[in-house]
């Protein structure tokens, strides 16, 4: 072995050249199997006919179970997969739903930090409610902010 690329480069090359001689070989045993043989009378042949034909129906018959077996199969993968889909919409809806709730109960609260009279408050009260009421206008976007008014 000179080089290891040539090696893969003709053990791939052989590989390539199995399946057509593969199938030659299998091309001339079949010939071989249909010629007549010596001694074989018609009854024998006939009864290699019907043994024949068992096989190709037992063949069939297993190739319909494996194709309902298979359509059976995807057919459960087609409902996995919608169940799935209907359990991520419903998530989502809750997940929506949820925050719709969520920003229903701010609102709320700002409203009511927002409503507040701060004027009957003492100094520390006042301070500490007009930080948050500061915080909620710039949340909103209102650029109208009157520090008197609260």
């Amino acid at each position: 072995m000179s080089n290891p690329i040539e090696t893969a480069i003709s053990i791939s090359h052989r590989w390539s050249l199995m399946p057509k001689n593969v199938n030659k070989f299998c091309g001339f045993l079949e010939q071989v199997q249909r010629r007549n043989q010596s001694g074989m009378g018609e009854a024998d042949k006939g009864g290699k006919d019907v043994k024949y034909k068992e096989t190709a129906a037992n063949n069939t018959k297993i190739a319909e179970v494996l194709t309902s077996m298979s359509s059976c199969s995807i057919e459960r993968d087609q409902e996995k997969a919608l169940d799935r889909q209907k359990k991520a919409e419903a998530r989502e809806m809750q997940l929506h739903y949820l925050a719709m709730m969520n920003e229903r109960e701010q609102r709320k609260e700002d409203h009511a930090i927002l409503s507040m009279d701060v004027s009957t408050f003492n100094p520390t009260q006042k301070a500490y409610y007009e930080g948050p009421q500061r915080e909620i206008i710039a949340r909103r976007g209102m650029s109208m902010f009157d520090p008197t008014v609260f």
